[in-house]
């Protein structure tokens, strides 16, 4: 067996896992309402609002794509970072991600693990 490290894949080495899928058409599927959308377009007039908007359905994606409330992360995250404001480091920002494993419990959907 290879061994690689988290993220990536050595080439030609063939996956064997069925919990990685062969494409991305997830992926592709799922930003295609976002970039298609181009009349909910006129409100974005700017590059800064732009900006936010695809910061915005990032976090809304990754959040959904790590199992969590995604309403209650969006309005956790603003909330945490005003309460360390003048405080933020790398190391805080990788506790507020999506994917930490720091996040509160109420922010994870509970699944049915049988």
């Amino acid at each position: 067996m290879v061994r690689a490290e988290p993220g990536t894949i050595p080439e030609g080495v063939p996956l064997t896992s069925d919990r990685i899928p062969l494409d991305n058409s997830d992926a592709e599927r799922s930003i295609r309402i976002f970039c298609v959308g181009k009349h909910n377009w006129h409100m974005v007039e700017t590059k800064r609002r732009a900006k936010a908007s695809g910061i915005l359905y990032s976090m809304t994606e990754t959040a959904k794509a790590n199992v969590l409330k995604v309403y209650e992360y969006l309005k956790y995250v603003p909330e945490d970072i005003m309460e360390h404001e003048g405080q933020i480091t790398v190391e805080y920002l990788k506790t507020i991600v999506s994917w930490s494993a720091s996040l509160p419990e109420r922010l994870k959907v509970k699944t049915d693990k049988k």
